[in-house]
């Protein structure tokens, strides 16, 4: 009943919009539609659309009919029941793979180590060209015992009356993005970075720069990817390939943004990468914490800490903080009503979530009198921060910054790299894209889309609900699936969606957005991605030709997101590599221009 009411529905709708479609090709001058009186190209291929919807259904029915008459759907079941597919017995190397799946894991913190430490010194392993030193200027101070920089600015700031406008201090040679309060130096990134350089100055006295921050934190963020996907694997989709826990981890790590801070690994980018490891290892942490039948408490508090350092290395973390503990509370607390779990559990989440909000809280007062304010407000940069600041954030963002963010392509040539980032232009937006006066949109950055072609995966979502329309449509009772392993359950969804999308509306509604940015919700959309082709080929197992076009599909669009995110990189803004090894550049250039 109901498959023939949809295509009673179907049917009428198709006949209106061609219908719709053929009025608007013909009378669109008359309907002032149109200046031209002249039928154009485009709206001939209105006409030519209109029509096929009109005739759409009568001639779908007449290939039904001769399908039927040929009797092929018939052939196509006994040709398949004659030929089954062979099983083939997996090869030593595989099964020692298997046996051992924490070893691929491994293997992608080693490649991601030898690659990253390959880029950061152009190609020498050795030679450490320097960069930034911000959070080391911060832990010099912080191992001085106090919160304000060492460094004291030029006395000419104290003089300037509008200091926090960038054109009146021209001429004056202070420290850049620096936040300066009371004659005071001091830094608006969180503290996290410094403290880790801190400890490493303890141990080994000297600089730390930025770069080797950003070294660590992305090497952190490897192995936490590494150990979530083995651990995904292993509770929800197991027969899944073992080698895609190393596909899916490279593919987060090597893509344009994420890459983007190995490639420019200035204070900005430490900051982002301390976050983003503190987020997924807060994440992973809860996944460890909840999934169990008996809650366990030292991964609770574990996510209970990270999630906190999360907001103290990047404040504005703070809602996908704010939403991913909302979920885990109410976890937590739907096994307390059911009397599945104590108060105690509770307690090892917040408590050190607690301990490090307070700290944080601490740290903002005593350096600007407000445990709210991080010193944004009191920043010596240029003119990407509108004058007034309560414009920093605002939903008129949202279209430029998505159409730069998810749909702008980059520059492609035929020249090494190959895949440019460059700066954006003002005659590089389409018409459709409205911009506020106050947007800013000087910093390089291109789309997720067209450069992570492993994020059109996504897209499986789409035919699940299609499936599912169709199973209701014709009244197919759902029908048990076998696989092995569990569905995720729903607080896990939760997390995971919470993860990638509030952090991506954020950065939506910020004044401007550059290639880095990305960083800050990429991880987490590609490890939410990576349980959903798992369950997908979960789902597939009676069907291995399905399953084998489905790996295949895999290791095509990764492959080809981290083959994209390495060329990309390879020169970038700063064009770090090009700049601090050209000998070794050019002959890596010529190789691909004129492969012998």
């Amino acid at each position: 009943m109901r498959k023939k009411r949809a295509l009673q529905i179907t049917t009428i709708l198709l006949i209106l919009l061609g219908i719709i479609a053929l009025i608007v090709a013909f009378l669109a001058y008359p309907l002032g539609l149109d200046n031209n009186a002249v039928m154009g190209s485009k709206r001939k291929i209105l006409a030519v659309m209109g029509a096929f919807l009109l005739l759409l259904r009568p001639l779908w029915t007449l290939i039904e009919a001769g399908l039927r008459r040929l009797h092929l759907p018939e052939r196509f079941s006994t040709w398949m029941a004659s030929h089954p597919p062979r099983e083939r017995q997996p090869k030593k190397l595989s099964r020692f793979f298997e046996r051992h799946i924490w070893l691929w894991g491994s293997l992608s913190v080693l490649v991601v180590a030898v690659v990253a430490l390959w880029y950061l010194t152009a190609g020498t392993f050795t030679r450490w060209t320097p960069y930034s030193r911000y959070f080391d200027r911060q832990a010099d101070a912080f191992l001085a015992g106090q919160l304000s920089l060492l460094e004291q600015p030029p006395a000419e700031l104290a003089n300037v009356k509008d200091i926090y406008n960038w054109k009146a201090r021209e001429g004056i040679n202070y420290l850049w993005d620096a936040s300066y309060f009371q004659g005071k130096y001091y830094l608006y990134w969180g503290p996290v970075p410094a403290l880790v350089a801190s400890a490493i100055k303890l141990v080994h006295p000297g600089i730390v720069e930025d770069q080797v921050l950003v070294l660590i934190f992305l090497l952190g963020l490897t192995a936490v990817l590494a150990a979530f996907f083995t651990w995904l694997r292993r509770c929800y989709y197991p027969r899944t390939p073992g080698s895609w826990i190393l596909l899916f981890t490279l593919t987060a790590i090597f893509c344009v943004p994420v890459f983007w801070l190995i490639n420019r690994p200035s204070v900005y980018e430490a900051a982002i990468a301390s976050a983003q490891f503190f987020l997924l290892l807060g994440l992973y942490a809860a996944f460890r914490g909840l999934v169990e039948e008996n809650l366990h408490p030292g991964w609770l508090a574990l996510s209970g800490f990270s999630l906190g350092m999360t907001v103290a290395s990047r404040f504005s973390y703070i809602f996908t903080v704010i939403g991913l503990c909302l979920v885990v509370g109410i976890a937590i607390l739907n096994r307390l009503i059911r009397r599945q779990t104590r108060w105690l559990y509770v307690l090892a989440f917040a408590l050190p979530l607690l301990l490090v909000a307070v700290g944080l809280a601490w740290f903002n007062y005593a350096r600007f009198g407000s445990i709210t304010e991080t010193g944004m407000k009191y920043q010596l940069t240029g003119d990407a921060l509108p004058v007034d600041r309560a414009l920093t954030f605002s939903a008129g963002y949202i279209s430029p910054n998505f159409y730069s963010s998810v749909l702008r392509s980059p520059q492609i040539s035929s020249k090494f790299p190959f895949f440019t980032t460059p700066f954006i232009l003002d005659n590089m937006w389409p018409n459709f894209v409205h911009r506020p006066v106050t947007y800013y949109s000087g910093e390089p950055v291109v789309g997720i889309l067209p450069t992570i072609p492993f994020l059109w995966l996504a897209g499986i979502l789409i035919v699940w609900l299609i499936e599912r329309l169709l199973r209701w449509i014709n009244e197919i009772p759902e029908q048990a699936i076998h696989r092995a392993g569990t569905s995720m359950p729903g607080w896990g969804i939760a997390l995971m969606c919470v993860a990638a999308l509030v952090q991506f509306a954020t950065n939506m509604t910020f004044v401007m957005t550059t290639e880095r940015y990305l960083a800050d919700f990429i991880p987490a959309m590609i490890l939410g991605i990576g349980p959903l082709v798992g369950y997908t080929w979960v789902r597939s197992n009676r069907h291995p030709g399905w399953q084998k076009a489905l790996s295949v599909l895999v290791i095509l669009l990764c492959v080809s997101s981290i083959t994209v995110g390495l060329l990309t990189n390879m020169q970038g803004a700063d064009h770090r590599f090009e700049n601090n090894n050209p000998t070794l550049y050019y002959e890596i250039a010529n190789f691909f221009s004129h492969p012998s």
